[in-house]
């Protein structure tokens, strides 16, 4: 996720709940601060998903420290890539969904390789592997 993305996120729920041990009775004041660390330590797990590309292969996961309690998650060799297909967003942006080799399942996305997509934006070996 993007430091500012992540940043924004966080200052937005210690900003809604930073104030609620101070206008709480006393006697919820420890119960409520003892949440405000788990929810942080949850929102900071949630907010650390990391992207990771080496000479082989893309991965998807989360650091170790929340990988216990998050979803597990995904590696794929680049050679088992066969081509990038672009989908917009309501935003006005766009996605792209990795098509892979022996896709089985309904949400996997199989076929060849589009020649009018632009893989500019990508690294050279998916760029490369994208054309195979």
């Amino acid at each position: 996720m993007a430091p500012l993305i992540r940043f924004t996120l966080i200052s937005l729920y210690a900003a809604l709940i930073v104030p609620l041990p101070v206008l709480a009775p006393a006697s919820l004041v420890p119960v409520l601060l003892g949440a405000f660390v788990v929810g942080l330590v949850l929102v900071w797990a949630l907010t650390s998903e990391q992207v990771v590309l080496d000479g082989t292969s893309i991965s998807v996961g989360y650091p170790a420290w929340c990988r216990w309690l998050l979803r597990r998650g995904w590696t794929l060799r680049f050679e088992q890539i066969t081509g990038l297909t672009p989908v917009g967003t309501s935003q006005g942006g766009r996605v792209f969904y990795v098509r892979q080799q022996g896709a089985q399942h309904p949400g996997e996305l199989t076929g060849e390789h589009d020649p009018a997509l632009d893989l500019s934006a990508v690294g050279p070996a998916v760029r490369a592997h994208a054309h195979r």
